[in-house]
């Protein structure tokens, strides 16, 4: 017997097994654990390209591109090039299985380069749980993949664990194509390398101050990265209309429109610091936005922006119900969100969103203790 296995944390019963070297987390098979046997190179499901800033652009458009890799050679390569417009990012969905199908389990090892020149390195294979809070950083959980796991190939500014370096694709690319290679490699030191060809394109148009057009309608709204995307309809693409936070007129609006569907960028710079009701002019929305250090009051919830995060929150449709506490809510990105809180009415915030676990019970995402709420 060596442990009963127990159930804290999130998911079914477990045991953690660690190995260490005074404080330091290490990887028992560089210790002298043997490899098992039957070890293939990591599966890469393929890359994902974000905007990182309103200006940016992935394949004319502001939300994150997933591009399948697909067999190329001996290799891997990008199903299709992929044309980008100002500074991005970068994430690679990649998985191991140390020689057993049912595993799944992370890559310690990760390089990236543009055009030969290495933008990104990571090494995961020493490493204090001590950590374990930043993880944030590096991963992102809503651009994983059903059995994949998603690695920003950036190090941010708030990362400092040994083993990362490297700030991302560089910015200011000649126009053009240019070749991005990743490399993904396992304990056992066999690698699966992804290419693919980036094409660089002109900046996007400048910002507007005011939409063109009438009549426009909300359909919906999504927190990205550099601030947030409201897709509407609208009736005319003649005259003008404001789009408003309060009594608050929003500028800096990025916008693509596709016949009467259109998207609008609002820049994380440009939102206001404490929540106000977001509108077309007169025609309103259920929507409440900020930006962080912020808050948003709805009711008896707060949400309470932390800098770097941009927040959504709206009336639930089980408002009636549950009166003063039924939210739906919105906070990224997710390397910022995982610092956002929410107080509800006889609960004092605490740091972490948190998650719904089992459906009913809101766990705190550093303590794993229970909020006492109810899940939407």
């Amino acid at each position: 017997m060596v442990a009963y296995s127990g159930d804290l944390g999130v998911g079914s019963p477990h045991l953690h097994l660690e190995i260490r070297r005074g404080d330091e987390l290490c990887d028992p098979f560089l210790e002298g654990l043997p490899l098992p046997s039957g070890l293939s190179a990591p599966k890469v499901a393929g890359l994902t390209f974000v905007p990182r800033e309103a200006s940016s652009r992935v394949e004319g458009g502001f939300s994150p591109l997933f591009v399948p890799a697909v067999r190329a050679g001996e290799g891997l390569g990008l199903s299709k090039p992929v044309t980008v417009a100002g500074p991005f990012d970068v994430f690679l969905q990649a998985a191991d299985h140390l020689g057993v199908l049912e595993n799944v389990t992370g890559v310690p090892v990760v390089r990236a380069s543009l055009d030969g020149k290495g933008f990104f390195d990571m090494d995961l294979r020493c490493v204090s749980l001590a950590h374990y809070k930043q993880s944030q950083a590096l991963f992102d959980p809503t651009l994983d993949r059903p059995g994949f796991t998603a690695y920003r190939l950036r190090r941010l500014p708030n990362l400092d664990v040994a083993g990362f370096s490297g700030s991302g694709p560089p910015a200011g690319l000649v126009p053009g194509p240019h070749e991005l290679t990743v490399t993904a490699s396992n304990r056992g030191g066999l690698s699966t390398i992804v290419s693919g060809t980036i094409l660089a394109a002109a900046p996007a148009d400048a910002p507007l101050s005011r939409l063109l057009g009438s009549g426009y309608r909300l359909q919906s709204a999504e927190v990205l990265p550099a601030g947030l995307l409201l897709s509407c309809t609208r009736d005319s693409g003649q005259g003008e209309t404001p789009l408003k936070a309060g009594a608050e007129t929003l500028g800096g609006l990025f916008v693509r429109a596709v016949e009467a569907r259109v998207e609008v960028l609002v820049p994380r710079e440009s939102l206001p610091r404490q929540g106000a009701a977001l509108a077309f002019g007169d025609q309103a929305t259920p929507w409440l936005a900020a930006a962080g250090p912020g808050s948003i009051p709805l009711g008896g919830v707060r949400l309470n922006l932390p800098a770097g995060a941009s927040g959504l929150m709206r009336p639930s449709e089980r408002a009636e119900a549950l009166p003063g506490s039924a939210v739906r809510v919105q906070v990224g990105p997710y390397s910022a969100a995982s610092k956002a809180s929410l107080e509800f009415p006889g609960f004092a915030a605490k740091p972490g969103t948190g998650l719904f676990f089992g459906g009913s019970t809101f766990l705190d995402a550093w303590t794993g203790e229970a909020v006492p709420c109810r899940a939407d």
